[in-house]
């Protein structure tokens, strides 16, 4: 790959990356799930968005489950918000049971209210109307087998928690306070409004949601109900609102979140970084190129060019002496210390030990041959001469001088 086309390629990967974290900068965070319905988070008037907000504004906070909320829920003093609980028994069953065995509070807010979502304006209503009583009913009997759901034209006085300011409900709902196995705590004549399960008391019912909706919380009178239930009985840090139950259930998942904007910019930067990697690769180590044969010989390639510069060198003569000289000197410190003869004597008196101790070469012989070569030496009889020296001193030493 050309150096100019590694720079464009740099320049280009620069700019890519610097636009993505400015994408990301400009994105913030994700807008929240929009919704119309009866839950926590939905600005409609069915919704529950306003109580979450209030909730958190009095230092109570507040958490959107759509993951395990038992888990979530599983803190002091915190309370399980099932708004709208579906007609089918499996759901919201499992969810009560899980949340008894942690000992978990659980408030269900019946629904009342069907609503049908503005075309033109998210989160809005276009049309609103009562949920038929036996809807309700059955989602009640997930909870309590036996009550029953009433809808009185009128209201009498009210009794219990709240009731010195009596809430304003449109179209009351209350549960039948006959048979129907929940203790009331908010009540009229005609039914209860709020109440608790006398089998399981950390389960809590509340008929009608008009109580604390987001239309409903705009009455002073159901601020102030809630407000007493809340400090009296409810007594709650934290209110998780389950979003599984209405659809919007989302498992954590890394590999979910990394396909989301604004991380999926990062995600298809980070992909196409690899492919680019991936193709430098592929030039940089496609195919292999022959080296040449002087590279692949190693240390004969080394011997070589030895021998060449031997051959052109003058000094192969005076080298094969002194390296003659040498070899005499070192044998004769190991054999014969102390000794101070010129070199012909020393080569004599090194050779009456070496014949001796049985050294088959004889030295003088080969100084005479030393002698000869370095008139006309040529690079083949220099490393001859030279072995049959090392050979020698090996012999007569027995390995003990050093090199």
């Amino acid at each position: 790959m050309s150096d100019k086309l590694q720079k464009l390629l740099l320049i280009v990967g620069a700019a890519s990356f610097a636009f993505t974290l400015w994408l990301m900068a400009q994105a913030g965070a994700p807008e929240p799930t929009i919704s119309a319905g009866g839950n926590a988070l939905s600005r409609s008037a069915i919704g529950f968005k306003a109580l979450a907000e209030t909730l958190e504004s009095v230092g109570i906070r507040v958490a959107a489950a759509r993951h395990d909320s038992v888990a979530r829920a599983a803190e002091d003093d915190a309370v399980l918000v099932l708004t709208d609980p579906p007609s089918e028994k499996q759901g919201v069953s499992a969810l009560i049971e899980a949340a008894t065995e942690n000992e978990i509070r659980v408030l269900i807010v019946l629904p009342k209210w069907t609503g049908l979502a503005d075309r033109e304006h998210a989160g809005w209503l276009s049309h609103l109307s009562l949920k038929p009583i036996d809807e309700v009913g059955r989602s009640l009997e997930s909870v309590a087998p036996t009550a029953t759901v009433l809808r009185p034209p009128r209201l009498g006085a009210w009794s219990g928690l709240g009731s010195e300011q009596a809430p304003l409900l449109a179209a009351p709902q209350l549960i039948e306070s006959e048979s129907s196995g929940v203790e009331p705590l908010l009540s009229t004549d005609q039914g209860i409004l709020f109440g608790r399960l006398r089998q399981n008391p950390s389960v809590y019912l509340l008929a009608d949601p008009d109580l604390i909706n987001n239309a409903g919380l705009a009455q002073a009178g159901n601020a102030h109900v809630f407000a007493t239930l809340l400090r009296f009985e409810l007594k709650a840090k934290l209110f998780v609102f389950d979003e599984t139950l209405h659809g919007f259930e989302r498992t954590p998942s890394l590999f979910y979140e990394l396909t989301q904007f604004p991380l999926l910019l990062v995600t298809l930067h980070s992909c196409l970084l690899f492919l680019l990697a991936i193709w430098v690769a592929s030039a940089e180590f496609g195919t292999r190129r022959d080296r040449p044969a002087e590279r692949e010989r190693g240390k004969q390639l080394l011997l070589e060019n030895t021998v060449a510069l031997l051959e052109q060198s003058r000094y192969l003569g005076p080298s094969l002496q002194r390296y003659l000289a040498m070899t005499l000197r070192r044998a004769a410190r190991v054999v014969a210390p102390g000794s101070l003869e010129d070199q012909g004597m020393r080569a004599r008196r090194l050779g009456v030990i070496a014949k001796a101790r049985g050294v088959t070469r004889d030295i003088e012989a080969l100084a005479a041959k030393v002698e000869r070569a370095a008139a006309r030496a040529d690079v083949a009889t220099v490393l001859q001469l030279s072995r049959e020296l090392r050979a020698w001193s090996q012999e007569l030493t027995g390995g003990s001088e050093r090199s």
